[in-house]
């Protein structure tokens, strides 16, 4: 374990180039930041005012948003101080919304968040030590070391002094690091004095005036008054909040439970859109599939009745141009024998006279040029827009009917079967019924499936008739 001696050359060997912001905690940040306007707070400037609540926000964030001045135009922080808040009967809380009066209509009247206000003065201080800037408060050397109880800055001498002294030697004096770190150091605070009588101590508390005051107030302005020790005070409260505790811990088990439900009911609705969704891209997936069918199927037919008119003109087509090509070769040939002599020409006389006849007694094959035309008459879709119309719908999703083991109010295992009925008995026969339960239940739910399928089936048949 360190002495306090090197603890404090450790603090003052660290890098001054290390951020304070590093040496705060989480919880030490949210303390010294206002929460509406997430800037860290400022006394005479963004002082934290605790409200009704109990919530602490900067007094800029407690101003009425409707005011003398423009809205539009940004106040400059050093212009705004305490004074310069407009006064205001009620303020809303930026928070939880809501709704606090005022003590005289002066914002500077609610009371302090002082142990932010003790946070920031800690970090200013911090900031000093580190440059070196921070006067003890015995002497004009650096001061490293602070006093929780004195609440003062003290050099390694005179912490030194003040740890050994009988008066003060069970003081905490710590480093403003370690403060920093370890926030809880501040519930310890010196006394507090009373600023009427400076040299009195706050002892007394004033219930009529709900402020604490020293003896000397008790016995001259106060003395009408009901007065209690302070410490007597604090006890008082404390029971009345231990007393309070209990109730308030069932309020946030139940704030904490509604929430779960909440949160869970969140879940559900990402999850049963998700799936939702998936079910309605399935469905019409198989629309567009049985659309796709019937588009091949319609498109084959077409193909098809192509295929026979084809063939039927392809035949024709060959028989023409076989007769053409005859008659043509038997016209040459005739034409080209008269190129030859006389008499080879007259030798050749019956061929010629032969082929002349058969070219001119041929008859023209008979072809029926007329084929069966093709074409498409749209029928049944009026049906498919109809069917479209009322191709499922958004809504509850159907009742969980299939059977389960349930806890009942009383906190008995029970058995809720297919028709809904609880069973109770030993575990093990809720487990064989269980089982044949689900086993009915499967195969409900598979005739179900199978007579909706033919359902769809036979409706899809009726639509494309």
């Amino acid at each position: 374990m360190l002495s306090r001696s090197q603890a404090v050359t450790s603090s003052i060997s660290t890098s001054m180039g290390e951020k304070v912001d590093n040496l705060l905690s989480e919880k030490v940040t949210k303390e010294i930041t206002c929460n509406p306007c997430g800037k860290v707070f400022r006394y005479g400037i963004r002082t934290p005012r605790i409200l009704p609540c109990l919530h602490t926000s900067c007094e800029r964030c407690l101003k009425p948003k409707s005011s003398g001045r423009d809205s539009r135009v940004e106040i400059p922080e050093e212009e705004l101080v305490a004074d310069d808040l407009f006064a205001q009967p009620k303020v809303t809380c930026p928070i939880c919304r809501k709704e606090s009066d005022v003590p005289g209509s002066d914002l500077s009247k609610l009371p302090m968040n002082f142990y932010a206000v003790k946070l920031l003065e800690l970090i200013d201080y911090f900031k000093l030590e580190r440059k070196g800037r921070l006067p003890c408060i015995g002497c004009t050397e650096p001061a490293h070391w602070r006093c929780i109880e004195c609440d003062e800055n003290y050099c390694q001498d005179h912490s030194d002094f003040h740890h050994k002294s009988r008066a003060t030697c069970d003081h905490r004096i710590l480093t403003f690091k370690q403060i920093l770190l370890s926030p809880r150091s501040l519930s310890t605070m010196r006394n507090q004095y009373c600023t009427t009588h400076n040299n009195k101590p706050l002892e007394i508390f004033c219930k009529d005036c709900n402020r604490a005051i020293c003896t000397l107030c008790a016995v001259t302005q106060h003395k009408d008054h009901e007065t209690k020790e302070v410490s007597e005070a604090v006890a008082a409260l404390k029971a009345k909040v231990d007393a309070l505790k209990p109730q308030i811990s069932m309020s946030l088990y139940s704030l904490r439970q509604a929430l779960t439900r909440v949160k869970t009911a969140a879940r559900e609705v990402n999850v049963d859109a998700q799936v939702s969704s998936r079910k309605v891209s399935g469905m019409i997936e198989v629309c567009i599939s049985a659309v796709r069918e019937k588009e091949r199927e319609l498109v084959s037919d077409l193909e098809k009745k192509k295929r026979q008119n084809t063939e039927i003109i392809n035949s024709q087509k060959e028989l023409l141009e076989g007769e053409l090509t005859s008659m043509q070769t038997g016209r040459e040939f005739v034409e080209r024998a008269f190129i030859g002599s006389e008499v080879e020409v007259l030798c050749l006389e019956p061929q010629i006279v032969a082929k002349m006849d058969e070219l001119i007694s041929g008859d023209c094959p008979t072809i029926n040029s007329e084929v069966d035309r093709v074409g498409f008459s749209p029928s049944g879709h009026d049906h498919i827009f109809k069917a479209i119309e009322v191709l499922g719908k958004v809504g509850p999703p159907k009742p969980d009917r299939g059977p389960r083991m349930i806890v009942d109010d009383n906190g008995e295992l029970v058995l809720l079967d297919n028709k809904g009925n609880v069973i109770r008995g030993e575990t093990k026969e809720l487990l064989r019924l269980l089982k044949q339960n689900i086993i009915e239940e499967e195969l409900r739910v598979e005739e179900e499936e199978r007579r909706r399928l033919q359902e769809e089936e036979d409706a899809r048949i009726a639509a494309l008739k």
